[in-house]
């Protein structure tokens, strides 16, 4: 008996979004993931903050022109590669200065191990 995917055909690969905003750049990028091959990147860009003075300005100007070349080179790409040009998909990565981390020190004893993450 076929299985449910196998009346419809292969399933579609999934199409992701990659954004990654940091204070010298934006990158952004289109891959896909069928799972049954590797993953491949189909679009990618990177505009950098040119931006001496004020870090926030840049970036979103940057931010601006990535979003720009997504929707048309990227959009145009990602459909002539896959077959669609929709996004299962988003991740932004933020690096410093809009992602802060908090660093705290924790001490525990236990009986037993145990896994720590």
């Amino acid at each position: 008996m076929k299985s449910f995917f196998g009346f419809l055909g292969k399933p579609r690969a999934k199409n992701i979004a990659v954004i990654d905003i940091s204070s010298a750049s934006v990158g952004a990028a289109y891959a896909t993931i069928s799972g049954v091959a590797p993953p491949a990147m189909v679009f990618q860009t990177r505009i950098e903050n040119r931006s001496e003075t004020a870090a926030t300005p840049g970036m979103l100007r940057a931010l601006d022109a990535v979003a720009r070349e997504l929707s048309t080179k990227g959009v145009s790409r990602l459909r002539s590669v896959t077959g669609s040009a929709s996004i299962d998909t988003a991740y932004v990565l933020m690096s410093a200065p809009w992602q802060t981390s908090k660093l705290s020190v924790k001490t525990i004893e236990k009986e037993k191990q145990f896994l720590f993450t």
